[in-house]
């Protein structure tokens, strides 16, 4: 039932992600939304540390960036995330991140500046606030009871953290081999595309299993 605890911990959602190809499919792109985000919060740093004179400064720029993020996402949330995701899908509402690093990251290939890099971080953030991050959850929705807490638990937890730890890594090695902002993005370029068409892909399964989950089971009285 409901009302049933659930045993056993996250780790035991194993079994289950491996089986299933749509949990594979939200593993892989928790995972490619780390790797994303993880190269552009490098970019900015480095970007950052080398056009900005002084700690102060810097905290400043920072601080601008965390209040414009903050602002659009409360905004959004309030008045539009609701409707945009009941209106295009959830597929298309997962895609809405990917896509502005499908863009961003052409723009930082073609102009690897300051105020590029910037504005692809404050919109990268504001949609994955504001869209993304509640259509990710709504790919766990069509899921059953436990696999919807164990599998979350294991995807948000071990698969996101541990794909930032490695992208951290993947980014360093990609510096240590002398490539540059606009060459790293250009690297970056067909990952994010990639993720792209799986979010269309998974908005696809999860709508096809919650009409499965609709359709009655027996006979109307």
């Amino acid at each position: 039932s409901e009302q049933r605890p659930i045993g056993g911990n996250a780790f035991a959602a194993f079994p289950a992600l491996i089986r299933s190809p749509y949990l594979l499919g939200v593993a892989l792109w928790v995972s490619l939304l780390s790797f994303a985000a993880t190269i552009v919060y490098f970019q900015q740093a480095n970007i950052v540390a080398a056009t900005v004179q002084g700690a102060g400064q810097q905290t400043r720029v920072f601080a601008s960036i965390d209040l414009a993020v903050g602002l659009l996402s409360l905004a959004t949330q309030v008045f539009a995330t609701g409707q945009f995701i009941k209106r295009f899908g959830t597929g298309i509402a997962a895609s809405a991140l990917p896509a502005v690093y499908v863009v961003g990251f052409i723009a930082i290939a073609l102009s690897p500046t300051l105020m590029v890099v910037l504005a692809v971080q404050v919109f990268q953030r504001w949609m994955h606030f504001a869209i993304a991050n509640p259509a990710r959850q709504v790919f766990f929705t069509v899921l059953d009871r436990e696999d919807k807490y164990k599998a979350k638990n294991l995807i948000d937890a071990v698969v996101y953290r541990g794909s930032d730890a490695l992208y951290a890594w993947v980014y360093e090695a990609l510096g240590a081999l002398g490539l540059k902002l606009g060459a790293i993005a250009l690297v970056a370029w067909p990952v994010v595309a990639g993720w792209l068409v799986l979010s269309v892909v998974l908005g696809r399964m999860q709508e096809r299993r919650a009409a499965e989950h609709e359709q009655p089971t027996g006979p109307q009285a």
